[in-house]
């Protein structure tokens, strides 16, 4: 059984690092509308770590550095402590009625780039899946 809540997690780690790179790429472009092309890898990840057009994202890039060092750490979640961490990866990715900087730009991304779109629902599948694991 813990083995495949460590699979599950993984699973989800990598949905979630496919949505951050496909948000990342969709911010990557609004920027260089605005600011010309990008020279370098180097840049992008500048702006991504430095730049406030980018800090909207930094919080799932958090929650990403957070699951990798429980992973790296070999920590085992409880079952209350993966419930929390389903209920806030959830929370995070649904607009609410009084949405958060985050919420805008992300609806804002899911509506207007389908490759978003596709990750969105990848990390909502493997959410369900691990929400069904717990029943």
């Amino acid at each position: 059984m813990k083995n495949q809540t460590n699979n599950d997690l993984r699973q989800l780690r990598e949905a979630l690092l496919e949505l951050h790179k496909n948000l990342i790429h969709h911010q990557k472009r609004a920027y260089e509308k605005k600011h010309g092309k990008l020279e370098s890898r180097h840049k992008l990840y500048q702006l991504v770590t430095d730049h406030p057009e980018f800090s909207w994202i930094r919080q799932l890039s958090e929650l990403i550095v957070s699951m990798d060092e429980l992973q790296d750490k070999k920590i085992l979640l409880s079952t209350s402590q993966k419930r929390d961490l389903l209920k806030y990866v959830h929370r995070l990715l649904t607009i609410s009625k009084h949405k958060t900087k985050f919420e805008k730009e992300y609806q804002h991304a899911v509506q207007q780039n389908p490759s978003v779109t596709i990750a969105h629902a990848g990390v909502m599948q493997a959410l369900r899946k691990m929400m069904g694991a717990d029943d």
